[in-house]
């Protein structure tokens, strides 16, 4: 036993990491799972060649999400698609991760339409405003586009979204965000200035906003982009309150969860932490009958 495990951390370690992320932080048991759905596939089935049975059923799961993701008005036509992921089946589409340490976890899923329609929109507004290096809203048009439920940000700690299925524990979706308020609220970008630094140089200072994560979206440059892949985390911001005399931390959000101050708002994962806009820490959510009250748990 002793040897068989030295062999899988030598000769597998370096793979699973760079497909999965780091093992410190999976806690999903993904191998495990993967078993039990091969067990579950052939179960109750008499077959000569069961690995051409889990092949079969994996390209109709993946033909029949596919279909779904094009076509979303056909989820309600067969009871059993209501709850089916829209989507390609996908095993192959790890993120690599960027030079800050920041790495889309589990597998990329291919958007449904209205994820896309949603995604667009919102990739466009960041490209507009902070003007990434090499791309343009026609090069969104063109991306291909993959959706992630969870991510390691910066290396440091595992931030999940809603779209996350698999908690077997209490997670925060709610990450303190910064958001410029002036300046995103103009309607107009300032040409020829990439980042943050455009609002800066406007002298404005960023509001702490609480951001309740939807999902990630890594773009993946199209033909004719000189840029690299965007990571993106789209947001619903809520207005923060900061409540006195408490001896901890304390925020208040009067309008979480039902009105957001700014929905699908894209946040930029791929910067480094000292930036004036980086997402900064977790928070745990109370509900109250005004609200919610927000408490940090967590640096990133």
């Amino acid at each position: 036993m002793c040897k068989f495990n030295l062999h899988l951390l030598v000769c597998r370690l370096a793979d699973q990491e760079a497909a999965r992320g780091k093992v410190a932080h999976s806690t999903e048991y993904w191998v495990e799972n993967l078993i039990q759905w091969a067990k579950s596939t052939v179960r109750y089935r008499t077959t000569k060649y069961p690995e051409l049975l889990l092949c079969h059923d994996m390209l109709v799961d993946d033909g029949l999400s596919r279909c779904i993701a094009a076509n979303p008005s056909l989820r309600q036509c067969v009871d059993e698609w209501q709850h089916r992921d829209a989507g390609g089946v996908c095993f192959s589409s790890p993120d690599e991760g960027d030079d800050c340490g920041t790495q889309l976890l589990g597998p990329g899923k291919l958007l449904c339409a209205a994820d896309r329609m949603t995604a667009d929109a919102s990739v466009k507004k960041f490209v507009q405003k902070w003007h990434p290096a090499g791309w343009t809203e026609a090069h969104v048009d063109a991306a291909d586009m993959l959706l992630y439920s969870y991510a390691d940000v910066r290396g440091a700690e595992i931030l999940h979204s809603l779209r996350y299925t698999k908690a077997r524990s209490r997670v925060s979706y709610n990450v303190l965000c910064q958001y410029y308020e002036d300046y995103e609220q103009q309607g107009a970008s300032i040409v020829g200035v990439a980042g943050p630094s455009a609002a800066q140089q406007h002298d404005e200072e960023p509001v702490k906003y609480m951001g309740q994560v939807q999902f990630f979206v890594k773009v993946l440059p199209p033909s004719g982009c000189d840029g690299h892949s965007l990571r993106v985390a789209i947001t619903h911001l809520y207005k923060l309150e900061k409540v006195a005399g408490c001896a901890a931390v304390l925020y208040h959000a009067p309008t979480y969860p039902g009105n957001p101050t700014c929905s699908h708002y894209p946040v930029d994962m791929s910067i480094d932490e000292n930036d004036a806009a980086a997402m900064q820490d977790k928070h745990v959510m109370a509900c109250s009958g005004t609200g919610a009250f927000f408490m940090p748990y967590s640096n990133m």
